[in-house]
């Protein structure tokens, strides 16, 4: 059972983390695209790849590493798969929130992808939470 002192602390760490991988990712976009010349959905596509296995190692050995209290019976590489379907579920998601906010009601691409992080980021604290855990 994890008592709300150290959810909070958790989600604080999560929080930190989350933003280091974005930027990561934003990053590894830019040098893809401007630099290296490659469409928008190559660059996309790799820096996503490229993103999802450095966000697994920091929220299980940064993020979680202090609230895992018992053994896992999940094998680490079905872990990670586990990490990476959650992972793609979430880029959907992400897509769908962006059409819907853009397209369907008009809004702001940046405002329509600040809250598709905040609340993919709220969701993804509870599934890596029963992940690593």
């Amino acid at each position: 059972m994890h008592t709300a002192p150290e959810t909070r602390k958790t989600f604080s760490i999560f929080i930190c983390v989350g933003v280091c991988v974005a930027f990561f990712q934003y990053v590894t976009f830019y040098v893809l695209f401007q630099e290296f010349k490659n469409t928008y959905l190559v660059s996309s596509s790799i820096s996503f790849c490229l993103t999802v296995m450095v966000s697994y190692f920091l929220q299980r050995h940064v993020t979680f590493a202090t609230v895992r209290k018992r053994e896992h019976t999940l094998h680490n590489g079905l872990r990670f798969l586990f990490f990476t379907l959650n992972s793609l579920f979430g880029l959907v998601l992400n897509g769908l929130i962006m059409f819907i906010g853009v397209d369907v009601f008009q809004n702001s691409a940046y405002i329509t992808q600040v809250c598709s992080m905040g609340g993919l980021a709220f969701y993804n604290f509870f599934v890596y939470r029963l992940l690593f855990t």
